[in-house]
């Protein structure tokens, strides 16, 4: 099973392959951590924090506290939130693991696998846009900012963008 070196793969092909190292990895700091929203609770009295999976609450004078979330009374949109930003990531990491493949085994260099990447990338970034839509929109009517844990996971998503894009590039250049 021969393995290609670097330097001989396409431009396109670094390109990818870069924007999309970067890109899971901001995707899963952004996914993990839990600045997503931050709401001004009015009157001096802190913020709240929520995440994908924690929440900080840091209206007191004393310290914050973090807490996990009950699955048991989340909202319907957090829910959602969180099956549509697990779906990007579970496309994202197949993706990259089929680009690892494409790039780096000859055997595995066929349009098929490439093809498959790609479907992935854009799939992964559909459902990780919807999942930022819906989540960010519940928020509208509150005081509140894009945390940068969610800042984070959209920079993550561009470079996933960026990266399905060059994968196209490469199959046009064939």
């Amino acid at each position: 099973m021969p393995v290609r070196d670097f330097r001989t793969i396409s431009t396109w092909l670094k390109i990818a392959l870069v924007c999309l190292s970067l890109g899971v990895l901001l995707f899963v700091i952004g996914f993990a951590t839990e600045s997503w929203v931050v709401v001004d609770s009015g009157h001096h009295r802190g913020y709240v924090v929520f995440g994908l999976w924690k929440t900080k609450d840091c209206r007191t004078s004393y310290a914050c506290s973090t807490h996990k979330y009950d699955n048991r009374y989340l909202q319907d949109y957090h829910k959602a939130t969180q099956a549509m930003e697990c779906l990007g990531l579970i496309g994202m990491l197949l993706a990259f693991l089929l680009l690892l493949l494409y790039v780096f085994v000859d055997s595995c260099r066929r349009r098929e696998a490439l093809l498959a990447t790609i479907f992935f990338l854009f799939g992964a970034v559909v459902c990780m846009v919807i999942g930022f839509i819906v989540f960010a929109t519940h928020y509208e009517n509150y005081s509140s900012d894009i945390g940068w844990s969610m800042g984070v996971a959209i920079a993550g998503c561009i470079l996933t963008f960026i990266a399905g894009v060059m994968c196209v590039l490469q199959i046009l250049a064939k």
